[in-house]
């Protein structure tokens, strides 16, 4: 261990993936398609139209000169164009379900009947239409009830019968109800379900012969329901997940934030965390939901559109066969909140053509709510005509992650060159045409669709478009089957705004990590963070991963500041480097680098800061056992799957390591990306 060679699989540049939002050609994202339009608006004029917009000191001002452009309404013809619905491809996936399901080919059925779901039109008001959405559905809940997934089971039966199954088949899905009840132990329920089975059947032209049996049958079941007294059979739906929770509960100003972290500001950093006390690692600091997310195309057919969960029994959008979700819920606030209005455009948002961090730029303007919004601003308005100092968002004193602490968000707007200004206003004017044409403007019956409000929602996307730039982080799952030391085993599936999370600084040698559950944020500590100390996480650099020259060039780039962490002040070794560091000891009382140069054969050292008395063999053999026993260990539970376990091994050896070597020492850091890749691994599962 002392040598600093641990063994290839803890390789700590192996496969680490970035946590905020960009990499620079995310960035820059104005796209081939978008580059295009952006030429024809500047015409042979260039340089004459740079010029003017250079005047334009805000980002309303600047928006109102570029939609006045006649180029930019000629250039940017918008038109509906999605992906709708076809009753005749669902009536084609659910024949190929039943005949897997014939086969008792359930997980195959499942798939084929869950196409058809995505597929089938809903069924007008009045009943018009064909049935295809309700049998797909009941069909899907027989696969379910096969595969003993009983919840999930009775789910797929409510969507039957809210999508109009045939009534002449009901018995069937009551039958099959009160069948799930049964197994999961819930008799009452269960002789509910039988009865209404029997009633619906008594009314139907059944023959005989088959009435006699469904009698018999049923009849049978409602006896079981008297010695029904707990589960029969292990539920196998995927339980609900729940989220970690903040250690020692929340902080009463900033309550998405542990109590053990307080918020400063100065003005070097801004607003900035401190730990408020010691932190242990693995403690939870944060857990935030977003303020606006986007799914990214490459994930639609596997993940909640809304909350990004993966999904295999989706719900589909009730207009479009391009998204699913996971549940009713979900999709009821995704259409209530946003997707009423992209999805007849969805075409429209291809990362092709607004990229990603435009779809998330509208989708914070929808979320948000049209008539709020022009309030707000107007507000802001006002009170800058009148003189008057803007109220504090935090004035109430606590930090309530609304759209006032979104729009607070450090936006660099002075930082930018004009032509990368005018390139994302352009994608403003995109934008706003969108929320036009989807009838965004009208509301509760009304128009709000003036030269004013256009103006002012144009000015916001473009300064939503900056702040995303600056703040967005990027949702990442593991993919799935991956092993624990794969390379590229993390996958980015979103993106999104915690402004929560926003506070955090950047180091790149953080002492937190995100790790995802779904479009869910959890921040944890990588190491002891000491009282007085700053909390930070990486926005994708790290000292490990690449020289300082590409770190500093890529924050300047992409987040416009020079990093003085400790890693970049002080030049420390990239990864390939790290095998030649000379070990530098602790003093196990105040922390302070013990020196051995002195008397480097020396077996007890006494500390010149504090004069502690220190066994370093001593030392060296609790590290060297601590790595034979816990690390190893740790790394064989890891590579089984059980990353929690794992976990706290890891952090037991890195609190040894921290309290007896200084940094940077490569097992220290192997251990620390192998502990973020477990609580990674953990939220995907």
């Amino acid at each position: 261990m002392m040598s600093g060679q641990p063994s290839a699989q803890t390789n700590p540049g192996g496969s680490t993936v970035t946590d905020k939002d960009v990499v620079k050609q995310e960035a820059e994202f104005v796209s081939e398609r978008m580059d295009m339009m952006i030429s024809a608006i500047l015409e042979d004029k260039q340089k004459e139209r740079l010029s003017e917009f250079n005047q334009k000191q805000t980002d309303e001002d600047r928006f109102s000169y570029i939609w006045s452009l006649p180029p930019v309404h000629e250039v940017i013809q918008l038109e509906e164009e999605y992906s709708g619905k076809s009753s005749t491809e669902a009536a084609k996936f659910r024949q190929k379900g039943n005949k897997y399901f014939q086969n008792k080919s359930y997980l195959s059925a499942l798939d084929a009947y869950s196409k058809s779901v995505i597929q089938a039109p809903v069924l007008k008001e009045g009943g018009q239409g064909d049935n295809e959405l309700a049998l797909s559905y009941g069909n899907r809940s027989a696969t379910l009830y096969h595969l003993c997934r009983y919840r999930d089971c009775l789910d797929d039966i409510e969507l039957a019968f809210q999508s109009g199954y045939p009534k002449d088949s009901c018995y069937k899905l009551f039958d099959r109800r009160g069948k799930c009840y049964l197994a999961m132990g819930k008799g009452n329920s269960a002789r509910e379900s039988f009865t209404k089975a029997l009633e619906c059947i008594q009314s139907l032209p059944m023959d005989e012969r088959l009435l006699a049996k469904w009698n018999e049958n049923l009849a049978k079941q409602l006896n079981d329901c008297n010695s029904c007294g707990k589960a029969r059979v292990v539920d196998k739906s995927k339980p609900e997940r729940s989220l970690p929770k903040l250690t020692h509960g929340p902080n009463e100003n900033y309550p998405r934030l542990s109590r053990d972290v307080r918020v400063e500001y100065n003005k070097n950093k801004g607003r900035h965390l401190k730990a408020d006390q010691d932190i242990h690692v693995g403690d939870v600091l944060a857990v935030e939901e977003p303020y606006s997310s986007v799914l990214y195309q490459e994930q639609h057919e596997t993940h909640c559109y809304n909350c990004m969960s993966r999904v295999d029994r989706p719900v589909p959008c009730v207009q479009c066969s391009t998204v699913v979700f996971c549940s009713q819920g979900c999709r009821q606030r995704a259409w209530q909140q946003y997707h009423q209005y992209e999805c007849r455009f969805f075409v429209l948002f291809d990362k092709l053509l607004c990229a990603r961090i435009g779809h998330l730029a509208i989708r914070t303007v929808m979320v948000t709510g049209l008539t709020f919004i022009l309030d707000y601003l107007r507000n802001k308005k006002n009170l800058k005509l009148s003189g008057q100092e803007e109220t504090d968002p935090n004035k109430d004193q606590v930090y309530r992650g609304n759209y006032d602490n979104i729009y607070h968000l450090e936006a660099n707007t002075k930082e930018r060159f004009p032509i990368n200004l005018f390139d994302y206003t352009v994608i403003a004017a995109f934008l706003n045409k969108i929320l036009i044409k989807s009838d965004f403007f009208k509301q509760d019956g009304e128009d709000y669709a003036t030269a004013e409000n256009v103006t002012l929602i144009g000015g916001l996307l473009l300064h939503q478009l900056q702040i995303i730039q600056c703040n967005a982080i990027r949702i990442l799952e593991a993919v799935p089957g991956c092993q624990f030391d794969q390379p590229g085993n993390m996958t980015i599936i979103g993106v999104a705004l915690y402004p929560t999370e926003s506070l955090v600084n950047h180091s790149c040698d953080p002492v937190g990590d995100f790790s995802m559950y779904g479009d869910k944020l959890v921040f944890r500590a990588i190491r002891n963070i000491y009282g007085g100390e700053e909390v930070t996480v990486s926005y994708g650099p790290l000292y490990y991963d690449s020289p300082i020259k590409i770190r500093q060039q890529q924050l300047r780039e992409c987040y416009f500041f020079t990093c003085d962490c400790e890693a970049c002040t002080e030049f420390w070794p990239t990864v390939s480097q790290l095998e030649d560091c000379v070990i530098t000891f602790r003093c196990e009382a105040c922390r302070n680098i013990i020196d051995v140069s002195k008397n480097p054969y020396k077996k007890i050292t006494t500390c010149e800061d504090c004069h502690h008395q220190q066994n370093l063999e001593q030392v060296v053999g609790k590290l060297e056992m601590s790595h034979e026993n816990i690390f190893t260990s740790a790394m064989g539970d890891a590579f089984a799957g059980r990353y929690g376990e794992a976990a706290g091994k890891y952090a037991d050896h890195l609190v040894l390591m921290q309290k007896y070597l200084s940094q940077p020492w490569r097992e220290f850091t192997s251990c620390q990306v192998c502990l973020k890749q477990c609580y990674r691994l953990l939220a995907s599962q």
